[in-house]
């Protein structure tokens, strides 16, 4: 990875994948902040700096501009939920439908 300046988002679902990542920004000094799916990331030695539900991640953007964040990383698995289990927010809904 090559993060000069600025702060990295791992927004994390399940699995190895996510600790390994997680381990190399440890390694290599890399300034990150973790954001979490509530349902699929359930990491006790790495904890999240926020957790956010499916139904909220329209509210990303509010905490990647409040954190000032440079790059983004999805990583992880997260299951594909159907569309009559969501209940999306307002802000979810607005960026749903943008």
């Amino acid at each position: 990875m090559q993060i000069k300046k600025g702060k990295l988002a791992i927004i994390a679902g399940g699995g190895d994948l996510v600790l390994s990542s997680i381990k190399s920004c440890k390694t290599q000094n890399i300034n990150y902040f973790l954001i979490g799916i509530k349902e699929f990331y359930n990491n006790l030695t790495f904890p999240a700096d926020a957790y956010l539900s499916l139904n909220n991640i329209g509210n990303i953007f509010s905490i990647l501009y409040k954190e000032k964040i440079k790059y983004i990383i999805f990583i992880g698995n997260v299951n594909k939920p159907s569309l009559l289990q969501l209940k999306p927010n307002i802000i979810t809904i607005y960026y749903i439908l943008l």
